[in-house]
């Protein structure tokens, strides 16, 4: 767990081209939620939301925080 929320963390920081930012926060907040961390999910999910409200990643987002998995 601990690797692979590097991983995200650094994809956040340097994003490539096949691994855009937002889709690297997406899956480290999926991460934090199957570990039960679902504060930290949520904080990338509104940082999301209000960052990208029109792009799929934000609207994803606003689901999330919704409670609309």
């Amino acid at each position: 767990i601990n690797e692979a929320t590097k991983l995200y963390q650094d994809l956040i920081k340097r994003p490539t081209t096949t691994v855009p930012t937002a889709t690297a926060q997406l899956q480290l907040a999926a991460l934090y939620e199957a570990n039960h961390n679902t504060a930290a999910a949520n904080e990338i999910y509104a940082l999301l939301k209000a960052k990208e409200p029109t792009t799929a990643a934000g609207q994803i987002a606003a689901q999330k925080l919704a409670g609309q998995h």
